[in-house]
């Protein structure tokens, strides 16, 4: 759906607010939305159980499996007061008992449904940005077109050159992926590091043995996804 499309249910709405405007605005998105070829829904919290309910119902149904390194993902949750930072020690082992069981999930529906779940990391898209727009179009069975990859190469880093003159202005993916390394200190990153081995292990994230290592960006804090299993499948 074009941001044309959602600018006109926008501007519906800050006439009309509330439960009743929003009813009456929303034609102007479910239109396009029933007549496209495929349609999307970003969710955040959805358990992969949830989601296998989903694929078995309903067989054009597909999951794409996106994650996000848990020390980035606890140090955003804990700056929305989703838990108090110094609970880290409970809130990280939690949130990745619940990553790794997730991953266990996506396997089970894999092997079930070929083809119908992908594996993803949020930092493959900021790192390779053209290569991932390519292999979730794929994924939906859509074409990466001249057109729409011109696109996805204007609104990413993938079009500037480092220090460009419009960099000032455009986001940056690939910091902001890593500007948690700049937000936590190394104790708190290794107590994260304890907790959350075995998905590291099934992800491809690194620890951190020292802090130089956390702090100086040029080391990475993932390898390639090429040698992880599981991973872009």
């Amino acid at each position: 759906m074009s941001s044309e499309t959602t600018k006109t249910f926008f501007s519906c709405f800050k006439k009309r607010p509330g439960i009743s405007g929003t009813l009456a605005c929303l034609p102007s998105v479910a239109r396009p939305c029933r007549a496209a070829k495929v349609t999307s829904v970003k969710t955040i919290r959805f358990f992969m159980k949830q989601a296998a309910k989903l694929v078995k119902d309903d067989p054009k149904v597909k999951v794409l499996h996106l994650l996000r390194d848990p020390r980035g993902t606890l140090r955003s949750q804990a700056s929305v007061a989703e838990f108090k930072w110094n609970d880290l020690n409970n809130a990280s082992r939690l949130f990745c008992d619940r990553v790794y069981r997730d991953l266990q999930e996506a396997e089970r529906l894999k092997t079930l449904f070929p083809g119908r779940v992908l594996t993803a990391r949020y930092e493959d898209l900021a790192t390779d940005p053209m290569a991932f727009a390519e292999k979730l179009l794929t994924f939906a069975g859509l074409t990466f077109s001249p057109k729409l990859r011109d696109y996805v190469w204007k609104i990413t880093s993938s079009g500037l050159s480092d220090g460009g003159a419009r960099s000032t202005v455009r986001n940056n993916s690939q910091a902001t992926a890593n500007s948690w390394r700049k937000k936590v200190a190394f104790s708190d990153s290794s107590v994260i590091d304890t907790n959350c081995l075995e998905v590291y292990k099934r992800t491809g994230y690194l620890a951190f043995p020292m802090e130089v290592f956390l702090k100086n960006l040029t080391f990475p804090s993932f390898v390639d996804h090429k040698r992880v299993p599981g991973l872009w499948t």
